[in-house]
């Protein structure tokens, strides 16, 4: 691997939602393995302070990604926590229900979307509006493009 590859997160704040599990938590341990400042954000206080913990990550945050005033609030945490905003978003909260079409109600299609689309905008926007200098903003699928065949390779 190119240093220039393997140090580009070196020193870098880094946010990655749904990082108590998944593909949110693998991504945090590769940022934090690449010398990035984590903070991870989740739904449950239980499961991310389990994982702030045991990933060494420099925050966190229990926050539900579909309000917009819990995500305000996290993100306040966050850039007290890591001294400044962050630079690096990986956005891979997400929910999926295994049904099929007709057996999933307005409510439940409701809360995928606004899961799995609505944060990203959330996010994306409240960081943008920070009016960072430099922001290397990455979604799920650009991410997993990028790393997924590194994580858990050791």
């Amino acid at each position: 691997m190119t240093a220039a590859v393997s140090d580009r997160f070196d020193g870098r704040r880094a946010l990655v939602t749904g990082g108590a599990s998944g593909i949110g938590r693998a991504s945090a341990e590769l940022l934090l393995e690449r010398g990035a400042q984590v903070a991870v954000l989740d739904r449950e206080a239980d499961p991310i302070a389990e994982a702030k913990d045991e990933l060494g990550a420099a925050v966190g945050v229990a926050a539900d990604v579909r309000d917009g005033a819990a995500v305000g609030d996290a993100l306040g945490r966050v850039v007290e926590a890591l001294g400044g905003p962050p630079e690096v978003l990986v956005n891979a909260a997400g929910v999926y229900r295994i049904a099929a079409a007709a057996d999933i109600d307005e409510t439940g299609w409701d809360e995928v979307l606004d899961t799995n689309l609505n944060n990203e905008y959330r996010i994306a926007h409240e960081i943008l509006g920070m009016s960072m200098e430099d922001i290397a903003a990455c979604n799920r699928y650009a991410f997993e493009a990028s790393f997924l065949p590194e994580i858990g390779k050791k």
